[in-house]
């Protein structure tokens, strides 16, 4: 006989967050966190990662109806930190909500989250397995890329309504690239350390009319590994400033939105913008270029915003 009650709506709930962390990708350079939290009626689906507001790598393939914690009026309180699972329950207490499973690459439980059943992915992977959604009922459905569920609409848009022209998607690609850059300089106050290479290697990629990705990729070869190099240091900074709150009692947390951590990020983020030109797929460029560029002007909103 199939158990029933509270203990097989956790079982389900565990089984759904361990699916659906299983299924993302990213791994190393990302730690995921999945829970369900009961809100209003509702059951959500929620899920981040430990990089700024849930930064997704590309090919990010999820349930269209996930939540996601961080447009929650509060969630700059929960910014910069090492356990992207205390974000989930953060989250939950700040909607009034009770969390009934959780799931994560970490491999222990975050405070505050009691008895709630956890169980933690030993073996998460670098590529996305969206198939692996449609073996459980709660993750079945519509999916949504990462840019449909964090991007501005009209920028999607804009993205689609040159779809099938290769030669403006590499032109607005790289405008974007160029925004991106700025913006990470803004955020840091002008400190973006690895901005030269950057704006050395837009320079070059925009010379060439044609960007041809190929061709320019062999002529700035000793450009694009130095700031391959430049990027992985940024991205041990960017891990070193996150924070590990777990002396901290839930609901009594507030980063004020990690500023120094942000700092970091926009150095990783610059530079994960320019190291996208190098696709081969106009498309795919375009993607990472908004991507990043949203994502950082949105940090930028933010900071005016605190400034006025």
């Amino acid at each position: 006989m199939a158990p029933s009650g509270p203990a097989h709506t956790f079982d389900e709930d565990l089984a759904a967050v361990r699916v659906l962390i299983e299924s993302t990708g990213g791994f190393p350079h990302v730690n995921w966190a999945g829970g369900t939290v009961v809100a209003g009626g509702r059951k959500l689906i929620v899920v981040t990662t430990d990089r700024g507001r849930g930064w997704m790598p590309a090919g990010t393939i999820l349930p269209a109806n996930v939540e996601l914690p961080w447009l929650h009026p509060a969630s700059s309180r929960w910014e910069g930190l090492f356990d992207p699972a205390r974000v989930i329950v953060e989250y939950a207490a700040a909607v009034g909500g009770a969390l009934t499973a959780l799931a994560s690459t970490q491999f222990s439980a975050p405070r505050g989250a009691g008895n709630v059943p956890f169980v933690p992915v030993i073996d998460p992977s670098a590529h996305p397995h969206p198939e692996l959604l449609g073996t459980v009922p709660l993750l079945r459905g519509d999916t949504a890329t990462r840019s449909t569920l964090q991007v501005d609409p009209d920028l999607l848009a804009k993205m689609r309504a040159v779809a099938n022209e290769e030669s403006k998607q590499r032109e607005r690609a790289i405008g974007c690239t160029y925004r991106a850059v700025e913006h990470a300089d803004s955020i840091s106050g002008g400190a973006v350390t690895h901005a030269g290479t950057c704006r050395r290697i837009l320079d070059q990629i925009n010379a060439h009319p044609e960007h041809n990705p190929r061709r320019i990729d062999h002529q700035l070869h000793p450009l694009w590994d130095q700031l391959e190099a430049e990027h992985s240091t940024l991205l041990d900074r960017e891990r070193a400033a996150r924070a590990d709150v777990r002396g901290i009692p839930v609901g009594n947390l507030d980063t004020a939105g990690a500023p120094e951590y942000r700092a970091q990020l926009a150095h990783t983020y610059a530079a994960e913008a320019v190291l996208g030109l190098r696709s081969s797929d106009a498309a795919t460029a375009l993607e990472n270029a908004v991507y990043y560029m949203d994502a950082l002007g949105r940090y930028l909103h933010d900071e005016r915003q605190k400034a006025v």
